[in-house]
């Protein structure tokens, strides 16, 4: 996801971002494949062990990158990954965003 955003692909960091939050999420076949993305977060944004900030940060930003006319925000998919990336590696340290 980082690289599709140093490409300038915030749509495509956020659809990665989606699919990893949700692979990392999902507790069953059902979760992975026949809910959609809000039917997801609604599953998923009351366990105590989701931060539901973030989950709906990078559902919100799936959802404009897959359906809306125009590109989800730079910003939007970095925040976006930004959760992706706690998720995936809770212990780890902020990714450096460029932002000095």
């Amino acid at each position: 996801a980082r690289a599709e955003l140093a490409r300038g692909r915030p749509d495509e960091a956020a659809r990665i971002a989606y699919a990893v939050v949700r692979s990392r999420l999902s507790r069953s076949t059902d979760d992975a494949s026949s809910a959609t993305h809000w039917e997801f977060y609604r599953h998923r944004h009351d366990d105590d062990a989701v931060d539901s900030d973030g989950l709906k940060t990078v559902t919100e930003a799936y959802e404009q990158a897959a359906f809306a006319p125009h590109s989800v925000s730079s910003e939007a998919a970095d925040d976006a990954v930004g959760v992706s990336d706690k998720i995936v590696d809770p212990e780890s340290p902020p990714t450096d965003r460029g932002d000095d």
